[in-house]
């Protein structure tokens, strides 16, 4: 049997090819004009790859388990890994709604993904994200969005929007993923967070 050591490194080279075909990726996005048939074989390349990767990472927490190390440092590595591939899934996501979005509308002009771009990168502000754990404060993370962003009247309903998917992971993002990022749909998630997350007899809104 493979010992967690051999395993570890066996993730991180995974791993280093993988972020090496994302950015490949990456940087046929941002050609101009971009090969979209180029983009989507890369990223099915990369699919493959994120595949393989996730499959070791769960041999090599499975190695963990049967080896006589403290419940927190695997809770420690559960989490680390289950972050990357939040982080890793949220890559692919933006680069797969690009491809999508061609399909749509083939004729779409080679501004359009600069627009995305902009909306994916947005201005950094000093803002916690959102997992939907118990043991986190819904109130707090909320409080702060309003201030920061939902009341800002400077601010189109698209960049919240955009503010809000960026700021969700795990178990949260999951309720609004199914949503495109349009301005009339940022509504719907602000309902949907009420229900899921808001105390009782308290607003989203």
């Amino acid at each position: 049997m493979a010992t967690p050591e051999k395993l570890k490194r066996s993730v991180i080279g995974l791993k280093c090819h993988l972020t090496r075909l994302l950015n490949k990726s990456e940087n046929l996005s941002k050609a101009t004009p971009i090969d979209y048939h180029q983009l989507e074989i890369s990223l099915r390349v990369a699919n493959i790859k994120f595949v393989q990767v996730k499959s070791m990472i769960a041999s090599y927490i499975n190695v963990l388990n049967d080896v006589d190390i403290g419940p927190d440092e695997i809770d420690q590595t559960i989490a680390e890994t289950s972050q990357y591939e939040d982080d890793t899934q949220d890559e692919f996501n933006v680069l797969l709604d690009l491809v999508e979005k061609h399909k749509v509308n083939p004729n779409v002009t080679v501004s359009q993904p600069s627009v995305l771009q902009a909306e994916v990168r947005l201005p950094s502000l000093d803002l916690s994200t959102f997992a939907g754990l118990d043991e986190e404060n819904w109130d707090t993370f909320w409080t702060s969005f309003n201030v920061h962003i939902h009341f800002k009247i400077s601010i189109n309903k698209v960049t919240k929007f955009s503010y809000l998917q960026s700021l969700f992971k795990r178990e949260a993002k999951k309720v609004i993923t199914n949503l495109s990022l349009t301005e009339s749909n940022y509504d719907v998630p602000i309902k949907l967070l009420e229900v899921n997350y808001c105390n009782k007899g308290t607003e989203c809104n």
